[in-house]
């Protein structure tokens, strides 16, 4: 398993007190080559799997941003029309900036951010015999340019401080003299407030 030292983090009985590690901003990194997506994606479902056996006890929620922001777009509506449908006609019709820059207005919107926040709240909230901290963010290599790792990061600070759980976004890219780079190469991320757990 590629993320065995992830999983030897997340395992530790100290770091698995919500009340641990970054206090100010239980917010977490973890780089992987974006080459290695689909391997990474499944490893990520490995981990929670393993985190929940009877040692350790942890019940993980994955998340996958692209996902829930497709979802989104599909379920909100705008008249008769989703957001979805909507988008797709005007960069068919229109302009395909244009749609590109609303649907970055989306990702970015305060419903999107609450809708995620809720499914998260909803999360804790059920019933459970095993013990719930870690919240696991991946997708952004599929949502960009939408929205960005260090953007949703910045936004959702607000409703991750003080909520009692850690996030972990999977990032694709590497860290490098101090700075974010997607894909190995796009150098505009600054996730300052985060938390390297790469080894």
């Amino acid at each position: 398993m590629k993320l065995s030292y992830l999983f030897e983090e997340l395992s530790r009985r100290e770091f698995q007190n919500p009340d641990t590690g970054n206090m100010f901003f239980p917010a977490y990194i973890y780089c992987y080559e974006p080459q290695k997506e689909y391997q990474i994606r499944k490893e990520i479902l490995e981990l929670k799997d393993r985190l929940i056996r009877p040692d350790i006890f942890q019940e993980c929620m994955v998340i996958n941003i692209y996902t829930e922001f497709i979802d989104h777009l599909m379920t909100e509506k705008l008249g008769d029309e989703s957001l979805f449908d909507l988008f797709i006609k005007q960069e068919k019709e229109e302009s395909a900036t244009e749609a590109g820059e609303n649907l970055k207005n989306v990702a970015d919107s305060i419903e999107f951010l609450k809708r995620i926040d809720e499914k998260i709240r909803v999360h804790f909230q059920l019933p459970s015999k095993y013990k719930k901290v870690y919240v696991l963010v991946q997708g952004f290599g599929s949502i960009f340019p939408y929205l960005s790792a260090s953007e949703f990061l910045k936004r959702f600070e607000e409703y991750v401080s003080g909520g009692g759980y850690k996030i972990v976004v999977f990032y694709p890219g590497k860290y490098e003299n101090n700075h974010f780079y997607l894909f190995n190469e796009i150098n505009h991320e600054s996730i300052y407030r985060a938390s390297l757990l790469n080894k």
